[in-house]
């Protein structure tokens, strides 16, 4: 497990999964109010549970020596006390030592759901593959990850979901999570740089801080030639979407100019070495 200190990194803060403890929170802003109900000044175990639930936290780590939920700050908290809470509220105890218990979340969300059937796979931290099944309607597609503007859908040509390799299905969600590829650059980043985004007005935040977008079947098929989609025989659609964090192609893009010239730089030295190398011996001969 990582001890968070009150440092935050870029990376953390756009792409990481929320890490929620208490003295600083990564992937939330410290002024958010989800933040302020997760650790309430006065007890408030319904509001604990109910925040925990929608940052989505799979597990809960506690102290049993120093870690208390309740109103004062000077009670002796009993190990009961939370256990009883968690029990309660659908959280299993998975490991337990002398230091600390170990809880899972038997209602933990996959980071990607929709209401439809749905795969999906981690690339990188900046880039997901998702594949969408049997689509006739509008269907909210939640994201939990820090909300931000530059996170944006790409429709994909002649969809498959030959790619996903299962490694987890979440039955509350009907999602299926697949083996991550876990691609530093798959060489078509740069065109996402012209390539226009879809659905991106609905783009929206929810529960604080979250990704949330409206999909839309009617729109996809008026507006898309059929080999942006698959059609099934009860008029439904498949689709298949790449959720990309746009600045990254501004990255790779620095990245192959540095690369490019310093290249160059080092072929022109090299050039200018062997001449002035010959030149030199032109004139000793």
């Amino acid at each position: 497990y990582k001890y968070i200190h009150n440092t935050y990194y870029f990376s953390t803060y756009y792409f990481k999964k929320n890490i929620i403890y208490d003295r600083a929170a990564s992937n939330l802003p410290d002024k958010s109010e989800l933040y302020k109900k997760l650790f309430p000044k006065e007890g408030a175990n319904d509001i604990i549970i109910q925040s925990l639930n929608k940052v989505n936290a799979k597990y809960i780590l506690v102290h049993k020596d120093k870690t208390n939920f309740f109103s004062d700050p000077l009670k002796e908290v009993k190990t009961t006390d939370y256990e009883d809470l968690f029990k309660k509220n659908n959280f299993t105890l998975e490991e337990s030592s002398n230091e600390f218990n170990l809880y899972k979340n038997k209602e933990y969300l996959p980071i990607i759901y929709s209401e439809k059937s749905i795969q999906f796979r981690y690339i990188n931290d900046a880039k997901y593959t998702i594949y969408l099944n049997n689509l006739k309607e509008k269907v909210n597609l939640t994201i939990l990850i820090n909300q931000n503007p530059n996170w944006k859908l790409y429709l994909v040509k002649n969809p498959s979901s030959s790619w996903c390799k299962p490694i987890e299905f979440y039955n509350n969600t009907q999602t299926t999570e697949c083996q991550s590829s876990q691609k530093f650059f798959e060489g078509e980043e740069l065109s996402y740089l012209y390539k226009k985004p879809i659905f991106d007005d609905t783009h929206k935040t929810v529960y604080g801080y979250a990704n949330s977008w409206t999909i839309d079947a009617d729109y996809i098929k008026s507006h898309y030639s059929k080999d942006y989609y698959k059609e099934n025989s009860d008029g439904s659609i498949d689709i298949e979407l790449v959720m990309y964090f746009k600045p990254q192609s501004y990255f790779y893009l620095g990245l192959i100019i540095s690369a490019t010239t310093l290249i160059g730089c080092i072929i022109y030295l090299i050039y200018d070495w062997r001449k002035n190398r010959k030149q030199g011996c032109l004139i000793k001969k």
